[in-house]
């Protein structure tokens, strides 16, 4: 199949995304996904759930909100929002292994590589917004090449600081 130059760019994107979560999940232990993090109120393995289901909800979302040209709901800019958010993330990442979070995020990496296949020419240059405190206005490109490998990098270094800081 012949990508467009939008498809090519979003997917290697997502690739590189996914070998950065990979090495940070090679460089974590067991031990390491209780300890809280120094920045939030989720453990290790409450930040890596978030990214999880970041891929598996939050961006099949984006896409969707991009294609109506909508905003995403602004509950998840609430405090009460991000309260579930850390609460949610804790609670479905509580018995994830790190062998389970490789699986699952794998799984949600192929979900998203379909979603841009069946995303049309004309479709990437449509917009969303994200609500308050960013307020930030994303492309269908943008989703794809610059928040999903930024809300990663935010988080892994987050991760990375914590365990250091911890050693």
């Amino acid at each position: 199949m012949a990508y467009d130059k939008n498809q090519k760019l979003a997917i290697r994107s997502l690739e590189e995304t996914k070998k950065k979560f990979h090495a940070l999940i090679k460089a974590l232990s067991q031990d390491d996904l209780i300890i809280p993090s120094k920045f939030t109120k989720r453990t290790v393995r409450g930040v890596l759930t978030h990214l999880l289901i970041s891929m598996e909800k939050s961006y099949p979302m984006l896409v969707k909100k991009a294609k109506k040209s909508k905003a995403m709901p602004s509950f998840f800019g609430t405090k009460l929002g991000h309260y579930f958010s850390y609460k949610y993330s804790e609670y479905v990442g509580k018995n994830k292994s790190l062998e389970l979070m490789l699986i699952e995020y794998d799984i949600a990496h192929q979900s998203l590589i379909a979603e841009v296949i069946k995303i049309f020419e004309e479709e990437w240059s449509l917009k969303t917004s994200l609500p308050k405190p960013n307020d930030r206005v994303l492309s269908m490109l943008k989703i794809f090449t610059y928040q999903i490998p930024n809300h990663f990098d935010v988080h892994g270094k987050e991760i990375m600081e914590t365990i250091n800081g911890t050693k």
